[in-house]
């Protein structure tokens, strides 16, 4: 995508934490009940290289989009936090990002990527779909998970 960086980040980086924050209050606007006091989030170090990497998107020079991956056993990494600031949303960088989360995982010595997503998510489960992810069974236990899905990478 044209105009579009990705760049490894901190999780403490002040643009992560604005990004991780806009993505926390998308999910409470669209689930009914949702309890963010409640939402664990992934440890910072499990997002730093070897154990995973978090990029964020920038889009002519602004911060618009942060997604991470962590491996959660060997050659299997976990996409995560994928979010897309609402400006910048109907321009394809949901597809680079994933992309680029998976060229990430790939380069942590990663051959499969799995994730998990909630119904409600209706685009994000599109975008997956046709990016090549399939339905697999629960992996992670997630409760506010109601869709889980992997893609091999090579």
């Amino acid at each position: 995508m044209a105009g579009v960086e990705f760049r490894p980040a901190s999780p403490e980086s002040a643009d992560a934490r604005r990004l991780l924050a806009d993505y926390l209050d998308d999910l409470a606007a669209r689930f009914d009940g949702w309890d963010r006091a409640g939402y664990v989030d992934a440890a910072p170090e499990k997002l730093v290289p070897p154990a995973g990497v978090l990029l964020l998107g920038y889009l002519d020079g602004e911060a618009a989009a942060c997604g991470a991956v962590h491996v959660i056993e060997p050659g299997v990494a976990e996409v995560k936090r994928m979010f897309v600031a609402p400006a910048a949303r109907g321009r394809g960088l949901g597809r680079a990002l994933l992309d680029a989360l998976e060229q990430a995982a790939a380069g942590l010595g990663c051959d499969v990527a799995r994730l998990d997503s909630a119904e409600t998510l209706t685009e994000a489960i599109g975008l997956y779909r046709s990016a090549g992810y399939t339905e697999i069974d629960d992996y992670n236990r997630n409760p506010n998970a109601s869709t889980w899905m992997e893609r091999r990478l090579r």
